[in-house]
């Protein structure tokens, strides 16, 4: 069976009703609902998160690898946010998360007019010897994604940590400012109350003298 989509608009809404059909009978999601446009509710069987989902964009994507006739002819994507889940979840998680996060990728079976997940997507691949390269891209390029994503989290909070030492720094070399000017300033008032002692030692000394 063949699906023939007659818009973008079509495509797309075949894909987030797909996506959301994913989400509704994943291992990985214990509850799914949705509350309003691209808002939903989850809570996950192997993340410590519980709240809502927000889609903050999708979208169809024709897709050629140059392999002839290939029964996989576009891809779908689902961006999204966790509000106020752990900030480093993602790396304690690591493979948890992207275990989920590979079904926000589907891709459109031009034979079936279904939208298959990543895991059937690979096997597809995988059942063709002359694929195997390709194969082995697919089977792990959500572990390389998880890597790069991880050094980019890392990133963030190194320089989180550097930004906050630097303030830190400035803010120290500002109060040690404020306390050098202080302590100038009580020296130079102690040296003019001394200049003063001085002097009126010195008139008391010529007043004895006349």
């Amino acid at each position: 069976m063949t699906l023939s989509f007659g818009s973008l608009s079509q495509e797309k809404e075949s894909f987030l009703a797909a996506w959301e059909n994913i989400q509704n009978n994943s291992e990985e999601v214990a509850l799914f609902e949705k509350l309003d446009e691209k808002k939903y509710r989850i809570k996950f069987t192997t993340l410590p998160y519980e709240g809502e989902l927000l889609v903050l964009s999708y979208g169809v994507e024709d897709i050629d690898y140059g392999l002839g006739d290939s029964v996989y002819t576009k891809s779908g994507y689902v961006e999204v946010d966790l509000p106020g889940a752990p900030e480093d979840m993602m790396v304690k998680y690591s493979r948890s998360y992207y275990k989920w996060f590979a079904n926000n990728t589907l891709f459109f079976n031009n034979e079936t007019g279904v939208w298959d997940s990543q895991k059937v997507y690979s096997k597809h691949f995988k059942n063709d010897a002359s694929n195997d390269f390709l194969f082995i891209f697919l089977e792990y390029w959500n572990y390389l994604l998880a890597l790069i994503i991880i050094y980019f989290v890392f990133s963030q909070i190194i320089n989180s940590k550097r930004v906050k030492g630097s303030v830190k720094l400035q803010r120290d070399a500002v109060a040690d400012m404020h306390k050098t000017m202080a302590q100038q300033t009580k020296a130079i008032e102690l040296h003019e109350d001394t200049n003063q002692i001085l002097l009126e030692i010195l008139k008391e000394l010529k007043g004895r003298k006349n």
